[in-house]
């Protein structure tokens, strides 16, 4: 019995410890999650914060020219604001315009002194913690011209001009772009050269520090750190800027018209009904992946994939349609689309703007450890721009939404059986893979766009509807569900898998993309896109814009959303 049952026991024994060596292993990827839970009011079912946000509230910092708030001088200013916000809102964004300064750094130290005195008084009378969502698109020592000038010429990021030659990349670093204070780009420098990675990763210990001198650091943080609209490549809002740096379509001619494409006339490509070329995706050779670095990464990736390649792989149809105004690197070739190496180069492209995300964060999450106020991450996204890739896109999923009329539809389908996949849910040009984001121990949750930032190519808006009509129509149309209540859903499922809080924006504004400048929606047309969203996929974030709409005598916007917040967290 003896000789029988020992080898048995040993088995046993040794599944119970790899057992227990994956638990404690998913217990740490987790533990700093439910370290952020601990003074949130949480999903009924799930465990999980519920918060709501203002988008733009707040700014630190200088240098800023354009900003819907600028900087307030002082603790007491800043509180009256954070005391303004928090009778509506559970918390609100705030730009960090200069981390290099130690007067900016002295100012994000003045806002957070605001919150927690204003915290205190919350907490005395048994209400949820205002938090900031702190976004971080300009780092220290890689955003301002003076410092990017200054660093040696391979820390800069390549892609490639239409006419093959290189195309150096700057960060959003002029200050009446609104893309300079929201959004993380690949840009600011070459994420597959790793001596500039590495100097970007300490100055951002140095000045996340929860400890560190008051001139250096940022000190501790009450809130998120935001990481919004994030993507890999500069894709324009449209092609044929007056500026060399933002110009990728060369040689321009006498009369300064670009080169005909041999995808066609960009002009007529970026106006037609081709998603493909749009301000939402854009060609793959914008990707800043074209350096020599990126050429080594590149060779090792591929090779453990089973390919030996010497070259970085481009698509004939991006560039110029005339081949003598065509001159590529001598390590850049073109590659037939039929070839298995793209498949290859995709998964790349994401591995290599993923880790270099992660290494961020994390660096930031140590500098931060210590500080039970900081939560982690809060990603914001729009809806074309990340991807969903793999299982959760074959899969069949369930999801609902109502149509032009009203009716309540509920189909189950696979995200990757649209037409339209590749272009709204794998699209590696902007690197955002989306699964890998939500496993990620740092990230807390997720918030899904859902205005007007959708590809509206296609679209043909009957204006003989009545302007709410136009809203529905334009919520109810095929790509707006694909993207707003398919994708969303299949969204939620995988970061509730990842045990990540779900958001949605709620919509201020009017959907129409004529309708300029913004206006707050009407109450009802509020209430409508709520309904086709937020009451079907009941997220457990919510976030909206513009407070001005939403708070001060007779902006019954405020009071609708109260009442519609207040029902939403009724549910289960």
């Amino acid at each position: 019995f003896e000789s029988t049952m020992r080898p048995l026991l040993v088995l046993f024994l040794a599944i119970l410890s790899a057992t227990a060596s994956h638990s404690d292993s998913h217990d740490n990827h987790h533990k700093h999650h439910h370290e952020h839970e601990r003074h949130s009011r949480t999903h009924p079912n799930k465990n999980l914060p519920i918060f709501n946000y203002v988008q733009s509230a707040f700014s630190t910092g200088k240098n800023c020219l354009t900003c819907h708030w600028p900087p307030l001088s002082n603790i007491t200013a800043k509180k009256d604001r954070v005391q303004m916000i928090q009778t509506t809102f559970l918390g609100g964004q705030s730009f960090l315009l200069d981390l290099d300064s130690p007067d900016s750094l002295q100012d994000v130290r003045r806002l957070n002194t605001a919150i927690q005195e204003v915290n205190l008084e919350r907490r005395k009378q048994g209400k949820q913690d205002f938090r900031v969502v702190w976004d971080i698109t300009r780092p220290p020592h890689f955003f301002f011209r003076k410092y990017i000038d200054a660093q040696p010429p391979e820390f800069r990021a390549h892609a490639l001009k239409s006419n093959g030659h290189y195309w150096k990349l700057y960060p959003y670093w002029y200050q009446n772009s609104s893309e300079s204070r929201i959004q993380f780009t690949g840009c600011m420098l070459d994420i597959t050269n790793d001596v500039a990675v590495s100097q970007l990763l300490s100055n951002l210990s140095v000045v996340f520090s929860a400890n560190g001198p008051a001139d250096k650091s940022v000190g501790p943080i009450w809130g998120y750190l935001g990481h919004s609209e994030s993507k890999l490549s500069k894709v324009p809002y449209r092609p044929f800027s007056n500026d060399p740096e933002l110009e990728d379509l060369a040689p321009l001619n006498a009369q300064g018209e670009p080169p005909e494409l041999a995808y066609g006339n960009p002009r007529k490509l970026y106006d037609d009904d081709y998603v493909w070329f749009s301000f939402f995706t854009g060609p793959k050779r914008q990707v800043p992946l074209f350096s020599p670095t990126a050429l080594a990464k590149w060779k090792k990736f591929a090779g453990k994939k089973g390919h030996t390649v010497t070259y970085l792989p481009v698509d004939r149809r991006e560039f110029n349609a005339d081949e003598t105004t065509i001159q590529l690197p001598a390590y850049v070739r073109f590659e037939a689309l039929s070839s298995p190496l793209w498949r290859v180069w995709k998964d790349w492209v994401y591995h290599e703007w993923g880790h270099y995300v992660d290494k961020v964060f994390k660096t930031i999450h140590d500098a931060q450890r210590g500080n039970e106020e900081y939560k982690g991450v809060l990603y914001f996204q729009l809806p074309s721009w990340y991807s969903i890739r793999g299982h959760w896109a074959e899969k069949l999923t369930t999801y609902s939404y109502y149509d032009f009329d009203g009716k309540l539809i509920t189909k189950t389908e696979r995200l990757n059986d649209n037409p339209e996949y590749e272009i709204l849910c794998d699209n590696e040009v902007l690197g955002q893979d989306f699964e890998w984001m939500m496993s990620r121990p740092w990230i807390a949750g997720f918030i899904h766009e859902t205005s007007a930032a959708q590809p509206f190519m296609g679209m043909h808006i009957p204006r003989n509807l009545s302007k709410l009509k136009q809203e529905e129509y334009i919520a109810s149309w095929n790509r707006t569900v694909y993207l707003f209540n398919f994708k969303a859903t299949v969204a939620r499922e995988i970061a509730h898998h990842y045990n990540k809080s779900f958001g949605l924006f709620a919509r201020s504004d009017w959907f129409d993309p004529v309708v300029h400048p913004a206006a707050p929606v009407s109450v009802a047309a509020f209430k409508q896109m709520w309904k086709r969203t937020i009451s079907l996929l009941k997220p457990e974030w919510v976030a909206t814009i513009a407070e001005q709409w939403f708070i001060g005598p007779g902006q019954t916007l405020g009071r609708v959303w109260n009442e519609s917040w207040a029902k939403l967290h009724q549910w289960g």
